[in-house]
């Protein structure tokens, strides 16, 4: 599936945003919605701590039930109730990589998480469990 980039203008509020989902980095917040959106939320390196999100991501049409940060490169994974997964890239520019559907029998998921491995391939190939 293709991504496509949106540009757009925000207002002085923040968008309306039900979360569902969270994922952290040393340099971010993520947050996902029932609406299928995610936020990008960047942390100032120093106080004050005020943050305010900066991007919103589009890639889903249903809930997001999971976020999953992956190391190098830094990027991040997305998974919707309607079985579509995305992974989009954690720094500048934010975009999507990458989209696929599971397959029917997968059923929905409820959580992606990084599989910890000792091996010094992990870093250029991380491991994800999707359950």
């Amino acid at each position: 599936m293709k991504c496509h980039s949106v540009a757009a203008l925000w207002s002085p509020s923040p968008p309306s945003h039900h979360i569902t989902a969270v994922a952290a980095t040393p340099a971010a917040l993520f947050t996902g919605a029932a609406d299928g959106t995610v936020l990008h939320w960047p942390l100032p390196p120093s106080p004050p701590f005020c943050p305010r999100p900066s991007s919103l991501l589009c890639a889903h049409a249903a809930a997001i039930t999971a976020l999953c940060p992956l190391p190098s490169p830094a990027s991040l994974l997305v998974s919707c109730t309607a079985g579509v997964i995305s992974l989009f890239s954690a720094s500048a520019p934010l975009r999507c990589l990458r989209r696929r559907s599971l397959p029917p029998w997968a059923g929905s998921p409820s959580l992606v998480a990084l599989l910890p491995t000792t091996s010094s391939s992990a870093s250029s190939n991380p491991r994800v469990a999707i359950l």
